[in-house]
């Protein structure tokens, strides 16, 4: 990676979806393959460089191997550079590790006794906990299986989040049952929802009530 990749984060131009959304506009659908996104939210990293052009559907992450500095600064030059492209690439944020590890204790309490409950919460509160987590998960298939399917779920679930924020849709049946669970997950009960800091949560929930999904939508705080 190159010295100006280590010392900055790059940004991409606002996305249009979002001015469109701020203004009470009507939401606007975009690109990308439901499955690829997902797995790009779920392996998004400070160090990953993940990228999704919602205008092309193309997706954009750092891969292993001796290709991966090379593929990186190639990129970064095309994000800097003047053309249309380089405005249109969205970067993924990536979950804060806190976030991982509450829903990790959450995984492992839930279990019943003697399904390595124990043994998962005795790695979580030890050191290194998410190596130990994996440790522990990768002895058992049935749990590790589960384990995944929770972590795709939450991939899905920020992925609707940050769609919703830019004011973006997907025409995929399986965005808004996202949507939906993501609102389940942030309504209190007063009704508000609580949404990450990060989230404008006016324009969340102002998109969340354009697109239709046959409930009252939590007023944002």
């Amino acid at each position: 990676m190159t010295q100006v990749s280590r010392n900055r984060q790059i940004e991409a131009a606002p996305p249009n979806g979002s001015h469109a959304a701020a203004a009470g506009e009507s939401v606007r659908t975009v690109l990308g393959e439901w499955a690829a996104l997902v797995r790009l939210f779920e392996r998004a990293s400070p160090v990953s460089m993940s990228h999704w052009n919602p205008q092309t559907g193309k997706t954009f992450e750092l891969p292993r191997g001796k290709q991966r500095r090379i593929t990186g600064e190639r990129f970064e030059q095309r994000l800097m550079g003047e053309d249309r492209d380089a405005a249109e690439w969205a970067e993924i944020p990536c979950e804060e590790s806190d976030t991982e590890y509450r829903r990790a204790i959450s995984f492992a309490e839930e279990l019943r006794p003697g399904a390595g409950r124990a043994e998962l919460l005795a790695a979580l509160h030890g050191p290194k906990p998410f190596r130990a987590f994996r440790a522990v998960l990768a002895r058992h298939p049935g749990l590790e299986r589960r384990w995944a399917s929770v972590s795709t779920q939450a991939a899905e679930e920020r992925l609707a989040e940050f769609c919703l924020a830019q004011g973006w849709r997907l025409a995929d049946p399986r965005f808004d049952a996202a949507v939906e669970r993501w609102l389940d997950a942030q309504e209190t009960a007063d009704g508000s929802a609580a949404v990450e800091e990060w989230v404008p949560a006016q324009l969340v929930m102002r998109t969340a009530g354009q697109l239709s999904l046959g409930r009252r939508t939590p007023t944002a705080p």
